[in-house]
């Protein structure tokens, strides 16, 4: 599952309201919220973030947990990365998530 983590972000009221204070601990919530998913469901998860604006970065990805964490490089953004990865591999499936939907609402 590929999920845009921004988007989720600034979709749920909680990590919105966090991210307005310290975006890094709205990621940080969103990771440990996903981890947890993660083991739940025993899905292949890769959070994605954009840093396409962040001038000459080569974007990176690291293990967190029993998930991947992407940073897009520069001029990438998460929809980009997500789209390359599903054409890469039709084993993923790509998880597009409407702006208003919680996370309590997913089910898969």
């Amino acid at each position: 599952m590929l999920v845009d983590g921004y988007n989720i972000i600034f979709a749920w009221d909680e990590l919105k309201e966090l991210a307005k204070d310290n975006l890094n601990m709205a990621r940080d919530r969103l990771i440990d919220i996903l981890c947890n998913y993660q083991g739940f469901k025993q899905c292949n998860l890769i959070l994605v973030f954009d840093a396409y604006k962040v001038k000459g970065n080569v974007g990176s990805t690291e293990k967190i947990h029993n998930i991947n964490v992407v940073y897009t490089k520069e001029a990438e953004t998460a929809d980009m990365y997500i789209e390359k990865s599903h054409i890469k591999s039709v084993k993923n499936i790509v998880c597009v998530l409407p702006l208003r939907l919680t996370l309590n609402k997913l089910s898969f």
